[in-house]
């Protein structure tokens, strides 16, 4: 029997508007309309050698802090790609990817199926995110549905560590095998799996330049009409 749902935002709840979770909407003001096309190759590619720098990996608990550490990896990548941007720029950056709040896309049957949840089950939030996404999903609505949300920078630690799971199945008062757990990465569901927790992955349709995550071997989702059919069976 589940006694709980507990959820992923990035790939499960939210997509990220622009396609990449790290140009949030306006950044072609700062890099210019081109950037895409031309470069996002290696944004992407020379971004991973500087990740210490991301909000998601560090306990942090303000927008602030967040938008500090947003100014010191933008820099960082930047001055590796040699695409030349001034202080002034790199502050723009770190500014609308901290304080947009339209930089996701909520799918639309979130609020109905939380709502539709809310009482039945216990519900959680487990994700690598930064502080602004818990005021986003505030915002969106979805934080009144949920009686327990773990982020990363809230421990300093990423999944799969066992740790962020089990902050919020403690918060929840039940025990892994009495939780789904749906994310879209496939070691982030095992992570989960380890602990005992059931777990679906989420492939829902994304945006054209959203790097999907592979199929794992486990079950599968599509939207949330089908995370409720799965937690009915488990009933």
């Amino acid at each position: 029997m589940s006694k709980a749902i507990v959820l992923d935002c990035g790939g499960v709840m939210v997509a990220p508007v622009t396609g990449d979770w790290l140009l949030a909407p306006t950044f072609d003001l700062v890099l210019g309309e081109g950037f895409l096309k031309n470069h996002l190759r290696r944004f992407r590619a020379v971004r991973s050698n500087h990740l210490h720098y991301l909000p998601d990996m560090i306990k942090i608990g303000s927008d602030e802090e967040e938008y500090h550490l947003f100014c010191k990896l933008y820099r960082a990548v930047f001055d590796e790609m040699e695409f030349p941007l001034s202080d002034a720029q790199i502050e723009q950056m770190a500014f609308i990817q901290t304080y947009r709040d339209d930089r996701y896309l909520l799918f639309d049957d979130v609020l109905p199926y939380l709502s539709r949840w809310r009482g039945k089950y216990k519900l959680g939030i487990v994700s690598d995110a930064p502080p602004s996404t818990r005021r986003i999903l505030t915002q969106m609505g979805v934080m009144q549905y949920i009686d327990a949300a773990t982020f990363s920078c809230d421990l300093g630690v990423l999944k799969p560590d066992p740790a962020i799971y089990r902050a919020t199945l403690d918060r929840l008062q039940v025990l892994p095998g009495e939780a789904l757990f749906v994310d879209d990465f496939p070691s982030k569901l095992r992570g989960a799996k380890a602990l005992g927790m059931h777990c679906v992955q989420m492939r829902r349709p994304m945006p054209e330049l959203f790097q999907t995550a592979p199929e794992w071997e486990g079950d599968m989702a599509h939207d949330f009409q089908d995370i409720d059919e799965y937690v009915n069976a488990l009933r």
